[in-house]
């Protein structure tokens, strides 16, 4: 149980609140911005990929086993984090930590479950619950106070001794349990999805620096293409990943479609204004960890409400409501980085978590009451997946926009993409609002007189970027918001009356019983 509720929580934690570090990884190493982002993208991608088999790895070889594993590589990726001496070597210790959380987040409520009887299985997953949340609440001040006091690399290190521990614990207490009869690995679809994911990532990316040229095109449109092909595959595959065919359901498609839109929408709105907080607005590591506690202090207050609420009919109204609300936030927060006003971003940031509880719990339980009861976990492999796929497609085409804004204002605050700078001198310009080294050198090589300009256009342009890139995924939540209500509203279907013919009278007459009494005596009663 300890072992679980630990390793789960500790997995959560790393997963995207290392956001709060981007600053000190982009100035100590030296990269663009573009570049670092595959910090987070890179732990998300695998995640995306192969979250769908890790139950399924339990129960071909044992759950007992596949969590050592799990726990046993995740502790080893994450010292190779915290060793890391340059950007590719961090992004890979973040690869394989999205790889083994993919393969342990699973079986931990396999194993919690397996541990307890009948009536002590509803406390264990609370327990487990509570504990996820609490680590993901206040991860984000945590690592943000170790990145301010010592070093971002001390929010890895630390993590290969406790793995070994939880290693001890579950080897001396873990039980060993499997299914006998599990269905097999569908590889072909594993591998198109994550190719699928990979290319759809990358050209996401890409096109911030790229353009919409042949390059982005082709990546983009080769994604688009594998993912399609990986749905006819599962279609045909005798043990598929996922069941595609549930997406016929109108309330499981409107619930997959909002859960990946909000949460592409999170994952922008967290990341990229962890930066704008640290790089434009100056603020430290441990002010900016506080508004990430701001925006996740709203999911654990109003989820049950919000659950309550779904089982009294109004699903439909909550997850238009929600990202209605997220929609408008987006606005604000457009508004406020172009006043560079930090107090506003604190009740803003609250307002955007609030929102998302009001659209997870009700999609998520929306899909799972539509589902039949054979099919509940199938479906809830979908809506993991779907919050999956949002996060890394979310990341990197939000990142796409703010580039490519950011490098066209660039160029006309600077009178011309000619006008000072070669090709690498403009990638150089990323690293002035984070003081790397090459965007020192960059500035200490142009005329005193110019410094102040090329500064002040950078962060404009920066923060222009930035502005639009909230405002295109405002947009995109009120989009969804309506096509969610269209999915998820109840229908009322019209109820036409049955046929004549097809009537069926409870008492059949005989004809002869339809005629009159013939004439009797008074003294005789009428037999009817």
């Amino acid at each position: 149980m300890a072992a679980s509720v630990i390793s789960n929580g500790m997995m959560f934690a790393t997963l995207s609140s290392v956001s709060v570090a981007l600053p000190e990884i982009q100035r100590e190493f030296d990269v663009s911005r573009s570049a670092v982002n595959w910090v987070i993208a890179g732990a998300l991608l695998p995640l995306a990929s192969l979250v769908l088999i890790g139950g399924r790895l339990g129960d071909l070889f044992g759950r007992r086993r596949m969590f050592l594993v799990s726990v046993t590589g995740f502790g080893l990726a994450s010292a190779l984090c915290g060793l890391a001496p340059g950007e590719t070597l961090l992004v890979a210790g973040r690869v394989g930590q999205g790889l083994m959380i993919a393969i342990g987040a699973p079986l931990a409520l396999a194993n919690v479950t397996e541990a307890f009887d009948e009536d002590s299985k509803g406390w264990a997953i609370g327990v487990l619950s509570a504990g996820i949340t609490l680590a993901t609440l206040s991860a984000p001040l945590g690592m943000a106070a170790v990145v301010q006091l010592t070093s971002w690399r001390w929010l890895f290190l630390p993590i290969a001794p406790v793995c070994a521990l939880l290693v001890l614990l579950a080897w001396r207490y873990m039980v060993e349990t499997r299914v006998p009869r599990a269905k097999s690995l569908d590889l072909r679809g594993l591998v198109l999805l994550a190719a699928g994911l990979t290319m759809l990532a990358v050209g996401s990316e890409q096109a911030g620096y790229w353009g919409f040229d042949w390059r982005t095109f082709t990546l983009l449109s080769a994604g688009v293409a594998t993912l399609v092909a990986f749905g006819f595959a599962e279609r045909r595959a005798k043990a598929p990943l996922l069941r595609v065919d549930l997406l016929r359901k109108r309330a499981v498609t409107g619930s997959v479609v909002c859960l990946a839109a909000m949460q592409w929408a999170a994952i922008g709105f967290s990341v990229y204004l962890m930066l704008y907080a640290q790089q434009v607005l100056e603020l430290d590591p441990l002010a900016a960890g506080l508004l990430l506690l701001a925006s996740g202090i709203g999911p654990p207050l109003f989820s049950s409400l919000a659950g309550w609420l779904t089982d009294r009919g109004m699903a439909a109204w909550l997850v238009v409501g929600g990202l209605a609300v997220a929609a408008v936030t987006l606005i604000f927060t457009a508004s406020g980085v172009q006043r560079y006003q930090d107090v506003l971003l604190i009740p803003l940031f609250f307002a955007f978590g609030t929102a998302a509880a009001f659209v997870y719990t009700p999609s998520s339980a929306s899909t799972m009451i539509a589902a039949p009861e054979a099919e509940e976990g199938v479906v809830a492999g979908l809506t993991m997946e779907a919050r999956q796929i949002g996060s890394v497609v979310g990341i990197t085409a939000t990142s796409a926009v703010l580039v490519a804004v950011e490098w066209r204002m660039r160029d006309a605050l600077l009178l011309g993409p000619d006008a000072y700078f070669s090709v690498e001198q403009r990638h150089a310009l990323d690293g002035l609002l984070s003081d790397s080294e090459t965007g020192a050198r960059l500035l200490n090589s142009l005329p005193p007189g110019q410094r102040p300009d090329v500064v002040e256009a950078a962060k404009e342009a920066y923060v222009t970027g930035l502005e639009t890139a909230l405002l295109v995924n405002a947009g995109l939540l009120a989009l969804v918001a309506i096509l969610g209500f269209m999915l998820l509203r109840p229908v009322r279907r019209r109820v036409e009356p049955p046929a004549l013919e097809d009537l069926e009278l409870p008492l059949r007459l005989r004809v002869s019983e339809l005629r009159p009494p013939r004439y009797r005596p008074a003294s005789q009663p009428p037999s009817w």
